[in-house]
């Protein structure tokens, strides 16, 4: 029986749809596989001539998968050169998913016959260990919560806050205290299995930094009607500096007569940066600080010494006990942009022509995440699960 409108058109719409994922993997492929194969790096490179084929094709490829999700489907051209560069595209494919054996990300549970392809490929590369470490059968992929190797960013010595050198130190007027859940490991049935947990016991500066002092309690002894930090989080870190927290479920920016305002639960918030002045530095680890221009409630522990934030935060308390805890958090992995695989390896080579290609690709099709790279994002969750004043 011949088919009805709607189910050829349904039809034409998947072919089309299939075409361009056919021809995005193999752009993909050649990518890899130029990355992957140092004789293929040269001017006459077989690999850079496929992908110039593949990439003139693609650039027209979207215009006809459009015109099949429209209209039913139009006949594509037919061109030799065309075949021979999604021929050349396959080709590479089997050359790239040999190699990608050797990559650090799936490395993990070779089995006999990879194996002997990683040493074919790629001969004498190590490619079992990442930052020094070995990556046994149980780790899956490199950034696995079994692998073990994330190495957090060097941390400067930092003084202590005794010392002459760790400049004037603030008055502690009140304390308060934040109860830390953070998830290591989300691989466990029982997720708590897999959690950490502690207390930091913060001393508060109300003669340096009354405002701004004032304004956290507010987050500290709220109730269920307005934000508070026990259903807050940590979010950041920057890297060897310091790892930021106080963003609260529920507490979001919105436009409001031309303007943002903060909203919690249908309500509006008057939140407003506080301009506070004093004369006290980030000299040291363990140092509560608030960036002036921003109205909302996130504040940030110091890691190490942090000149690069005199001037634009304010220092308004330090923590008392529970560096361990801050310790934990800045230990964990966080968005570097960068591969885990050293610089200039061949696994890292595959990691940036990856990268480049899915991110060149997600902005042709016009998704606007595509500009959101999280700098600094930690990658376990770490939530405030209670706080309070002591």
């Amino acid at each position: 029986l011949p088919f009805h409108r709607d189910e050829r058109r349904h039809i034409m719409a998947a072919r089309g749809t299939m075409r361009l994922v056919c021809l995005s993997l193999c752009m993909c492929a050649t990518l890899a596989f130029q990355a992957a194969s140092p004789t293929l790096r040269g001017s006459g490179g077989r690999a850079s001539a496929t992908f110039s084929a593949l990439s003139k094709g693609f650039r027209r490829s979207p215009l006809r998968v459009g015109g099949a999700l429209r209209m039913g489907g139009e006949e594509e051209e037919k061109g030799s050169s065309r075949r021979a560069a999604i021929g050349r595209g396959f080709a590479a494919l089997g050359g790239a998913v040999a190699w990608f054996g050797s990559s650090h990300e799936a490395i993990a549970g070779l089995t006999p016959l990879s194996q002997s392809v990683v040493n074919e490929v790629v001969p004498g590369m190590k490619g079992t260990e990442i930052n020094g470490q070995l990556i046994d059968a149980n780790c899956q992929g490199s950034r696995g919560n079994r692998c073990n190797v994330w190495q957090p960013p060097a941390v400067e010595d930092s003084p202590s806050a005794e010392d002459a050198s760790a400049g004037k130190r603030g008055t502690v007027t009140s304390k308060a205290y934040l109860d830390v859940r953070i998830i290591t490991d989300y691989t466990n049935e029982v997720l708590e299995d897999g959690v950490k947990r502690g207390r930091i016991v913060l001393g508060l500066y109300g003669n340096e930094a009354p405002k701004t002092v004032a304004e956290f309690l507010k987050f500290i002894k709220a109730d269920d009607s307005y934000p508070s930090y026990k259903s807050g989080m940590f979010y950041k870190h920057e890297a060897g500096k310091w790892i930021e927290g106080g963003r609260i479920n529920g507490l979001t920016q919105e436009e409001f007569a031309g303007d943002k305002a903060y909203q919690f639960l249908g309500k509006l918030l008057n939140l407003k940066p506080i301009l506070e002045v004093n004369d006290l530095t980030h000299s040291r680890k363990g140092l509560i600080t608030h960036y002036k221009f921003n109205p909302g409630p996130e504040f940030a522990f110091t890691t190490a010494p942090s000149p690069g934030q005199d001037g634009a935060w304010t220092v308004f308390g330090e923590v008392l006990e529970g560096m361990d805890v801050v310790k934990a958090i800045s230990d964990l992995p966080f968005v570097t942009g960068k591969s885990l695989d050293p610089n200039g390896s061949m696994a890292d080579g595959f990691w940036q022509a990856q990268n480049k290609y899915f991110l060149g690709l997600a902005k042709q099709l016009g998704d606007s995440r595509v500009g959101n790279k999280y700098p600094g994002k930690l990658l376990r969750r770490v939530e405030i699960v209670a706080c309070g004043v002591l």
